[in-house]
């Protein structure tokens, strides 16, 4: 029993890449990459974003391999201007910058995968067929960077006493010394001492940096 068509024709489409990168000794290393890779095929090389986007070779790509510092404009300022004439296209950041700003930048103006030169042929083949899926792929320190941003911050225990908290929450309603003595019931001189003992422990030096210190 034969192959359904369309099946067999979608098994043998290619993958059309355009690559944007400066470095020529690189660029010949992606192209020896891809050239055992039958299901992949780079269309055009271009040395700066300017002559890519004159040409027509983006429209027919389905990915671009593009490179953040390059002459005339880098690859971050060019994807904005990439994106909005080329919707489709997925981009796919080449770079040795390892830089969280760079990124997230990447991230930001539409990009979806970040990696780097020194393990991208690990990580390329699975980056492109994640893009085409719809995914994203990074190399794994930038993913962890990724995590790191978004991993919940631990919350600071303040380490006060229940009397301090219960002398904190006075001092947030404005409560001056005295009337938080008669209103716990304890002296004055006790009074100071926790206001004193909160102070060191939240590391402030006022009443109102120690209630904003816990808001």
């Amino acid at each position: 029993m034969g192959l359904d068509k369309n099946y067999s024709d979608e098994k043998k489409q290619i993958t059309k890449i355009v690559v944007i990168e400066d470095n020529e000794n690189f660029v010949k290393y992606l192209y020896s990459f891809f050239k055992f890779r039958s299901q992949h095929k780079i269309i055009h090389h271009f040395f700066n974003c300017k002559d890519a986007m004159n040409s027509e070779s983006l429209g027919l790509a389905k990915i671009l391999l593009l490179d953040i510092k390059l002459p005339q404009e880098s690859g971050l300022e060019a994807l904005p201007s990439i994106l909005k004439e080329y919707p489709n296209l997925k981009v796919i950041v080449l770079t040795s910058f390892k830089d969280d700003e760079m990124l997230f930048e990447a991230l930001q103006k539409g990009a979806v995968g970040y990696i780097l030169k020194t393990d991208c042929f690990e990580h390329l083949e699975n980056a492109i067929e994640q893009a085409k899926l719809g995914g994203m792929l990074f190399s794994p320190s930038m993913a962890q960077k990724i995590l790191n941003h978004f991993k919940p911050k631990p919350v600071e225990k303040n380490n006060l006493t229940r009397r301090e908290n219960e002398v904190l929450q006075l001092l947030k309603a404005g409560f001056t010394k005295k009337e938080m003595a008669a209103k716990l019931n304890i002296s004055y001189n006790t009074v100071d001492t926790h206001v004193k003992n909160i102070y060191k422990k939240l590391n402030v030096n006022s009443n109102i940096r120690a209630a904003n210190k816990n808001n």
